[in-house]
Protein backbone atom coordinates (compact mmCIF):
# COMPACT_ATOMS: atom_id res chain seq x y z
CA UNK A 1 0.00 0.00 0.00
CA UNK A 2 2.85 2.59 1.14
CA UNK A 3 4.60 1.55 -2.14
CA UNK A 4 1.60 2.22 -4.51
CA UNK A 5 0.84 5.17 -2.39
CA UNK A 6 4.37 6.75 -3.59
CA UNK A 7 3.64 5.69 -6.78
CA UNK A 8 0.90 7.58 -7.24
CA UNK A 9 1.69 10.70 -5.41
CA UNK A 10 5.28 10.74 -8.08
CA UNK A 11 3.10 9.96 -11.20
CA UNK A 12 0.57 12.89 -10.22
CA UNK A 13 3.27 15.57 -9.06
CA UNK A 14 5.31 14.51 -12.17
CA UNK A 15 2.52 15.24 -14.46
CA UNK A 16 2.28 18.64 -13.19
CA UNK A 17 6.07 19.21 -13.40
CA UNK A 18 5.89 17.99 -17.40
CA UNK A 19 2.79 20.24 -17.77
CA UNK A 20 4.14 23.35 -15.88
CA UNK A 21 7.99 23.34 -16.17
CA UNK A 22 8.73 20.58 -19.13
CA UNK A 23 6.13 20.69 -21.83
CA UNK A 24 6.96 23.67 -24.60
CA UNK A 25 4.39 26.16 -24.29
CA UNK A 26 1.27 25.75 -27.23
CA UNK A 27 2.89 28.78 -29.36
CA UNK A 28 5.47 28.68 -32.59
CA UNK A 29 8.98 29.27 -31.11
CA UNK A 30 7.75 29.59 -27.85
CA UNK A 31 11.90 30.19 -26.61
CA UNK A 32 11.35 33.21 -28.98
CA UNK A 33 8.57 35.07 -26.76
CA UNK A 34 9.29 37.22 -23.95
CA UNK A 35 7.14 38.74 -21.00
CA UNK A 36 7.68 43.12 -20.73
CA UNK A 37 7.47 44.68 -17.43
CA UNK A 38 8.07 48.43 -16.47
CA UNK A 39 10.58 48.70 -13.39
CA UNK A 40 10.65 51.42 -10.84
CA UNK A 41 14.36 52.19 -9.33
CA UNK A 42 12.80 54.38 -6.73
CA UNK A 43 10.49 51.90 -5.26
CA UNK A 44 12.43 48.92 -6.40
CA UNK A 45 9.62 47.32 -8.10
CA UNK A 46 10.70 45.28 -11.39
CA UNK A 47 7.60 43.90 -12.92
CA UNK A 48 4.62 46.64 -13.47
CA UNK A 49 2.66 47.08 -16.16
CA UNK A 50 2.99 49.57 -18.97
CA UNK A 51 1.75 52.50 -19.68
CA UNK A 52 -0.30 53.01 -23.14
CA UNK A 53 1.95 56.11 -24.61
CA UNK A 54 5.26 53.61 -23.65
CA UNK A 55 4.21 50.78 -25.42
CA UNK A 56 3.73 52.65 -28.61
CA UNK A 57 6.75 54.54 -28.14
CA UNK A 58 8.70 50.69 -27.34
CA UNK A 59 6.34 49.37 -30.44
CA UNK A 60 7.51 51.77 -32.82
CA UNK A 61 11.52 51.86 -31.91
CA UNK A 62 12.28 48.38 -30.93
CA UNK A 63 14.22 46.44 -33.62
CA UNK A 64 15.12 43.85 -31.55
CA UNK A 65 11.49 42.60 -31.31
CA UNK A 66 9.66 41.27 -34.25
CA UNK A 67 6.43 42.36 -32.63
CA UNK A 68 4.26 43.34 -29.54
CA UNK A 69 1.00 42.65 -28.12
CA UNK A 70 -0.71 44.08 -25.33
CA UNK A 71 -3.44 43.26 -23.07
CA UNK A 72 -5.68 44.34 -20.16
CA UNK A 73 -7.79 41.74 -18.50
CA UNK A 74 -11.35 42.94 -16.90
CA UNK A 75 -14.69 41.52 -16.72
CA UNK A 76 -16.71 42.82 -18.67
CA UNK A 77 -21.33 42.00 -18.50
CA UNK A 78 -22.92 39.65 -21.30
CA UNK A 79 -26.07 40.38 -21.68
CA UNK A 80 -28.71 38.48 -23.30
CA UNK A 81 -31.18 36.21 -21.24
CA UNK A 82 -29.29 35.03 -18.65
CA UNK A 83 -27.07 38.36 -18.31
CA UNK A 84 -23.48 36.89 -17.12
CA UNK A 85 -19.88 38.62 -15.32
CA UNK A 86 -17.55 37.06 -18.13
CA UNK A 87 -13.47 37.45 -17.90
CA UNK A 88 -12.53 39.85 -21.02
CA UNK A 89 -9.23 40.58 -22.31
CA UNK A 90 -9.08 43.49 -24.31
CA UNK A 91 -5.27 43.44 -26.62
CA UNK A 92 -4.05 44.57 -29.52
CA UNK A 93 -4.76 42.78 -33.11
CA UNK A 94 -0.79 41.47 -33.22
CA UNK A 95 -1.51 39.43 -30.23
CA UNK A 96 -3.17 36.28 -32.40
CA UNK A 97 -0.09 36.15 -35.12
CA UNK A 98 2.15 36.73 -32.42
CA UNK A 99 1.16 33.50 -30.34
CA UNK A 100 -0.22 32.17 -33.76
CA UNK A 101 -3.51 31.46 -32.96
CA UNK A 102 -5.61 29.71 -35.35
CA UNK A 103 -9.30 30.09 -34.44
CA UNK A 104 -12.16 27.69 -35.02
CA UNK A 105 -14.23 29.78 -36.49
CA UNK A 106 -14.24 33.03 -38.53
CA UNK A 107 -10.95 35.14 -37.78
CA UNK A 108 -9.43 37.28 -35.71
CA UNK A 109 -9.76 41.30 -35.46
CA UNK A 110 -7.44 42.93 -37.67
CA UNK A 111 -5.88 46.31 -37.17
CA UNK A 112 -8.81 48.63 -38.67
CA UNK A 113 -11.01 47.30 -35.67
CA UNK A 114 -8.40 47.67 -33.36
CA UNK A 115 -8.18 51.48 -34.17
CA UNK A 116 -10.22 54.31 -32.16
CA UNK A 117 -13.54 54.51 -34.10
CA UNK A 118 -12.95 50.91 -35.55
CA UNK A 119 -16.08 48.96 -35.18
CA UNK A 120 -16.92 46.86 -32.11
CA UNK A 121 -16.21 43.19 -32.69
CA UNK A 122 -15.60 40.24 -30.34
CA UNK A 123 -13.54 36.97 -30.43
CA UNK A 124 -15.23 34.49 -28.53
CA UNK A 125 -13.30 31.62 -26.47
CA UNK A 126 -14.53 27.68 -26.87
CA UNK A 127 -15.83 27.25 -23.99
CA UNK A 128 -18.13 30.36 -24.07
CA UNK A 129 -19.18 29.67 -27.39
CA UNK A 130 -20.04 26.16 -26.06
CA UNK A 131 -21.20 27.30 -22.95
CA UNK A 132 -23.63 30.00 -23.67
CA UNK A 133 -24.05 29.74 -27.47
CA UNK A 134 -24.40 25.71 -28.13
CA UNK A 135 -21.36 25.52 -30.60
CA UNK A 136 -23.78 27.20 -32.81
CA UNK A 137 -21.58 27.44 -36.04
CA UNK A 138 -23.81 30.04 -37.28
CA UNK A 139 -22.36 32.68 -34.31
CA UNK A 140 -20.26 34.58 -36.89
CA UNK A 141 -22.03 37.95 -37.60
CA UNK A 142 -24.01 37.53 -34.81
CA UNK A 143 -24.08 40.72 -32.24
CA UNK A 144 -23.85 40.20 -28.74
CA UNK A 145 -24.36 43.08 -25.73
CA UNK A 146 -20.93 43.58 -23.94
CA UNK A 147 -21.40 46.28 -21.02
CA UNK A 148 -24.53 47.29 -23.06
CA UNK A 149 -22.49 48.14 -26.05
CA UNK A 150 -23.22 45.42 -29.14
CA UNK A 151 -20.22 43.56 -30.51
CA UNK A 152 -20.04 41.51 -33.91
CA UNK A 153 -18.99 38.07 -33.32
CA UNK A 154 -16.18 37.81 -36.10
CA UNK A 155 -14.13 34.95 -34.79
CA UNK A 156 -13.92 31.42 -32.07
CA UNK A 157 -10.49 30.47 -30.45
CA UNK A 158 -10.01 27.08 -29.20
CA UNK A 159 -10.10 26.22 -26.15
CA UNK A 160 -6.11 25.57 -25.76
CA UNK A 161 -5.71 29.05 -26.56
CA UNK A 162 -6.05 30.14 -23.05
CA UNK A 163 -3.81 33.95 -22.70
CA UNK A 164 -3.38 35.37 -20.67
CA UNK A 165 -5.21 32.61 -18.76
CA UNK A 166 -7.74 29.83 -18.65
CA UNK A 167 -10.25 32.25 -17.57
CA UNK A 168 -10.57 33.82 -20.67
CA UNK A 169 -13.44 34.11 -21.91
CA UNK A 170 -13.24 36.42 -24.84
CA UNK A 171 -11.12 38.86 -26.36
CA UNK A 172 -11.99 42.42 -27.72
CA UNK A 173 -9.83 45.07 -29.02
CA UNK A 174 -7.55 47.30 -26.95
CA UNK A 175 -7.63 50.41 -29.03
CA UNK A 176 -4.47 51.67 -28.08
CA UNK A 177 -3.74 55.19 -28.75
CA UNK A 178 -1.73 57.84 -27.17
CA UNK A 179 -4.24 59.77 -25.38
CA UNK A 180 -5.77 56.82 -24.26
CA UNK A 181 -4.32 56.70 -21.18
CA UNK A 182 -1.93 59.32 -19.35
CA UNK A 183 1.51 58.10 -19.34
CA UNK A 184 1.57 57.72 -15.51
CA UNK A 185 -1.15 54.84 -15.32
CA UNK A 186 1.07 51.13 -15.99
CA UNK A 187 -1.79 48.52 -16.38
CA UNK A 188 -1.06 46.70 -19.86
CA UNK A 189 0.76 43.44 -20.02
CA UNK A 190 3.12 43.43 -22.69
CA UNK A 191 4.50 39.96 -24.59
CA UNK A 192 6.60 39.97 -27.29
CA UNK A 193 8.53 37.99 -29.83
CA UNK A 194 12.17 38.33 -30.75
CA UNK A 195 13.40 39.36 -34.25
CA UNK A 196 15.15 36.84 -36.07
CA UNK A 197 18.86 36.61 -35.16
CA UNK A 198 18.58 39.19 -32.27
CA UNK A 199 18.62 37.81 -28.57
CA UNK A 200 17.68 38.91 -25.23
CA UNK A 201 20.60 40.28 -24.01
CA UNK A 202 20.77 42.39 -27.11
CA UNK A 203 17.25 43.31 -26.81
CA UNK A 204 17.58 43.63 -23.07
CA UNK A 205 20.19 45.93 -24.14
CA UNK A 206 17.91 48.21 -26.02
CA UNK A 207 15.10 48.44 -24.13
CA UNK A 208 17.20 50.05 -21.78
CA UNK A 209 18.42 52.40 -24.41
CA UNK A 210 14.88 52.90 -25.21
CA UNK A 211 13.87 53.53 -21.33
CA UNK A 212 16.53 55.95 -20.89
CA UNK A 213 15.59 57.90 -23.68
CA UNK A 214 11.64 58.27 -22.66
CA UNK A 215 12.87 58.85 -19.46
CA UNK A 216 14.82 61.94 -20.52
CA UNK A 217 12.04 63.10 -23.32
CA UNK A 218 9.17 62.59 -20.43
CA UNK A 219 10.87 62.83 -16.47
CA UNK A 220 7.66 63.83 -15.23
CA UNK A 221 6.04 60.26 -15.96
CA UNK A 222 9.03 58.32 -16.54
CA UNK A 223 11.64 59.68 -13.74
CA UNK A 224 13.78 55.74 -12.74
CA UNK A 225 11.69 54.01 -15.57
CA UNK A 226 13.39 50.49 -16.55
CA UNK A 227 12.25 48.32 -19.12
CA UNK A 228 12.36 44.71 -18.48
CA UNK A 229 12.08 41.71 -20.16
CA UNK A 230 11.12 37.77 -19.04
CA UNK A 231 11.42 34.54 -20.84
CA UNK A 232 7.87 34.34 -21.17
CA UNK A 233 7.82 30.90 -19.53
CA UNK A 234 9.67 32.53 -16.61
CA UNK A 235 7.00 34.83 -16.52
CA UNK A 236 3.99 32.41 -16.54
CA UNK A 237 5.84 29.80 -13.77
CA UNK A 238 7.09 32.55 -11.52
CA UNK A 239 7.93 31.49 -8.37
CA UNK A 240 6.11 27.93 -8.50
CA UNK A 241 9.08 26.24 -10.02
CA UNK A 242 10.70 25.96 -7.42
CA UNK A 243 8.18 24.58 -5.18
CA UNK A 244 6.86 22.08 -7.63
CA UNK A 245 10.56 20.97 -7.69
CA UNK A 246 10.75 20.47 -4.40
CA UNK A 247 7.28 19.00 -4.19
CA UNK A 248 8.49 16.42 -6.34
CA UNK A 249 11.68 16.00 -4.64
CA UNK A 250 9.45 15.10 -1.36
CA UNK A 251 7.46 12.46 -3.84
CA UNK A 252 10.09 10.99 -5.75
CA UNK A 253 11.72 10.50 -1.03
CA UNK A 254 8.33 8.75 -0.43
CA UNK A 255 8.64 6.68 -3.32
CA UNK A 256 12.25 5.85 -2.49
CA UNK A 257 11.49 4.86 1.60
CA UNK A 258 8.11 2.85 0.22
CA UNK A 259 10.62 0.81 -2.63
CA UNK A 260 13.64 0.31 0.27
CA UNK A 261 10.80 -0.96 2.51
CA UNK A 262 9.33 -3.80 -0.06
CA UNK A 263 13.14 -4.80 -0.79
CA UNK A 264 13.78 -5.06 3.23
CA UNK A 265 10.44 -7.79 3.15
CA UNK A 266 11.31 -9.29 -0.01
CA UNK A 267 15.00 -10.14 1.70
CA UNK A 268 12.88 -10.81 4.86
CA UNK A 269 11.12 -13.30 3.07
CA UNK A 270 13.54 -14.80 1.50
CA UNK A 271 15.65 -15.73 4.31
CA UNK A 272 12.37 -17.74 6.00
CA UNK A 273 12.47 -19.70 2.86
CA UNK A 274 15.91 -21.62 3.02
CA UNK A 275 14.60 -23.98 4.33
CA UNK A 276 12.39 -24.47 1.04
CA UNK A 277 15.38 -23.13 -1.03
CA UNK A 278 17.18 -26.45 0.26
CA UNK A 279 14.62 -28.91 -0.20
CA UNK A 280 13.94 -27.56 -3.84
CA UNK A 281 17.67 -27.68 -4.48
CA UNK A 282 18.29 -30.82 -3.23
CA UNK A 283 15.00 -32.20 -5.76
CA UNK A 284 17.13 -30.66 -8.56
CA UNK A 285 16.29 -27.53 -8.91
CA UNK A 286 18.77 -25.51 -10.01
CA UNK A 287 20.03 -21.74 -9.70
CA UNK A 288 18.34 -20.38 -12.68
CA UNK A 289 15.21 -22.02 -12.04
CA UNK A 290 15.00 -20.71 -8.70
CA UNK A 291 15.92 -17.25 -10.18
CA UNK A 292 13.09 -17.17 -12.55
CA UNK A 293 10.67 -18.71 -9.64
CA UNK A 294 11.54 -15.62 -7.51
CA UNK A 295 12.15 -13.05 -10.31
CA UNK A 296 8.11 -14.09 -11.71
CA UNK A 297 7.19 -13.74 -8.41
CA UNK A 298 8.97 -10.27 -7.53
CA UNK A 299 7.26 -9.25 -11.17
CA UNK A 300 3.66 -10.28 -10.17
CA UNK A 301 4.00 -7.79 -7.03
CA UNK A 302 6.03 -5.07 -8.91
CA UNK A 303 2.78 -5.00 -11.63
CA UNK A 304 0.11 -5.02 -8.33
Amino acid sequence: LTLALGIGATTAVFGIVDAVLLRPLPYPAPDRLVRLYQGDRHSGTTREGFSTPDFLDLRERSRTLEGAAAFRTRPMALGGEEAERVSATHTSHELFPLLGASPLLGRAYDAAEDSPGGEPVVVLGERLWRRRFGADPAILGRTVLLDDRAHVVVGVLPADFAFPSAETDLWVPLRAAPTSAPRGVHDLGVVARLAPGATLDGARRELATIAADLEAEHPADNEGRDFLAVPLRDALVGDVRPRLLLLLGATALVLLVACANVAHLLLARATTRSREVAVRTALGATRGRLARQFTVEALVLSLL
